[in-house]
């Protein structure tokens, strides 16, 4: 530092701040003003690159914490898919149980919905009461038409009468 307090390296009159005519009044030559020139040139352009490198440095940054953003909203989505499904196939199963149509027939995105496609799946598939037959398990006794059938039938009654006898 000089006496009047600025350092020569930075002030750009370089020297002690006196007027052009420089230390001592000695006049400075174009020689010095060139290099003074060169030396400001040079630190503007090392300032222009440190501000770019900067720059950059803020949009990487930045960058990356978009990146962080839109993975962590990933997540998220993902979480609240993979609960979703975890509550319909609750749902599902605890329709299942409660109707008897097996869970992976159900279909439906609410539990309601689930409830009232099974239901339908349930009354369309209920098991029909077996017909009912006037005479189960007799045997028609009408006189066979044929002497031949006759005896038949009369000896398919004894075989079958004395297997019931046995039992």
């Amino acid at each position: 530092m000089t006496m009047s307090g600025k350092d020569p390296a930075t002030d750009p009159q370089g020297g002690t701040g006196a007027e052009p005519g420089g230390e001592g009044g000695k006049p400075r030559d174009a020689e010095h003003w060139k290099a003074q020139a060169r030396l400001w040139e040079k630190r503007a352009t090392d300032n222009q690159a440190a501000a770019d490198e900067l720059e950059q440095l803020k949009e990487s940054q930045k960058s990356e914490l978009q990146k962080a953003r839109g993975a962590a909203q990933a997540a998220r989505d993902e979480l609240e898919k993979l609960k979703a499904e975890r509550e319909a196939e609750t749902a599902r199963a605890k329709v299942s149980s409660e109707t008897g149509v097996p869970a992976d027939l159900i279909a439906g995105d609410t539990e309601e919905e689930m409830r009232d496609f099974a239901a339908r799946v349930a009354a369309h598939y209920k098991a029909d009461p077996a017909p009912k037959v006037p005479s189960a398990g007799k045997i028609a006794r009408e006189p066979a038409a044929d002497p031949k059938e006759a005896a038949k039938r009369e000896l398919a009654g004894r075989i079958f009468k004395n297997r019931e006898e046995g039992n």
